[in-house]
């Protein structure tokens, strides 16, 4: 069920103004409406979805704790993965069911150790161990999050299974598209954002009539 995603649609509806051709009750299956269809009324929210958190992530400038202070609703922690080596190198690179992944927060090791998060500017430095101040041991772990790949270090680490804490995108999580109306993963954010969601919504549709007029 997507109750948020569809009270979000009703609302970007309202709007325009446009009615469904049937009643619409959120949770169900979304009836189209007289001027847009149920797949463009879902591409417009999906798009304000990624908007809402694009403008926040821009205005706390990357700020992870300030930005999970706003949406705390988008911190998300995995299940035990396993890191693996490949080519020399120690790392898990991120699948579903965690496709929503935007942005390393946390990580602990599956037996409860502290995993120190580096920026990933130390990525080269790390990896060539020379640097006592970047030492890491099997109950000192680090690591690194390059893209959708977290490197482990030290890169011998003997249970290379752990778990990582992220900051998730209004994404499905299985497959890192968009998110479907009436389908298994509703809008991560909170009750309180449908509103502004919908005015960018709006906004967006607005936009894109003007430019095709």
């Amino acid at each position: 069920m997507t109750n948020r995603f569809d009270k979000i649609c009703i609302g970007f509806a309202q709007k325009i103004p446009t009615a469904f051709k049937t009643t619409f009750t959120p949770g169900n299956a979304m009836p189209d409406t007289y001027l847009l269809t149920k797949e463009i009324i879902a591409d417009f929210v999906n798009a304000a979805l990624l908007k809402l958190f694009n403008q926040t992530w821009q205005a706390v400038k990357g700020d992870t704790k300030a930005f999970i202070q706003i949406f705390p609703e988008l911190s998300r922690l995995s299940d035990t993965v396993v890191a693996t080596l490949t080519n020399g190198t120690l790392y898990y690179n991120v699948i579903a069911p965690y496709m929503d992944f935007n942005k390393l927060i946390g990580a602990v090791t599956s037996d409860n150790k502290f995993i120190k998060i580096w920026d990933e500017t130390k990525f080269t430095i790390a990896l060539s161990g020379i640097y006592d101040q970047y030492t890491t041991t099997s109950n000192k772990p680090a690591i690194i999050g390059l893209n959708r790949a977290l490197y482990l270090f030290p890169q011998n680490i003997v249970a290379p299974g752990f778990k990582f804490q992220y900051i998730a995108l209004p994404l499905d999580p299985t497959t890192g598209d968009d998110l479907i109306q009436n389908g298994s993963y509703d809008s991560p954010f909170t009750d309180q954002w449908n509103a502004q969601i919908a005015d960018m919504a709006y906004d967006l549709y607005l936009e894109e009539s003007q430019e095709t007029t």
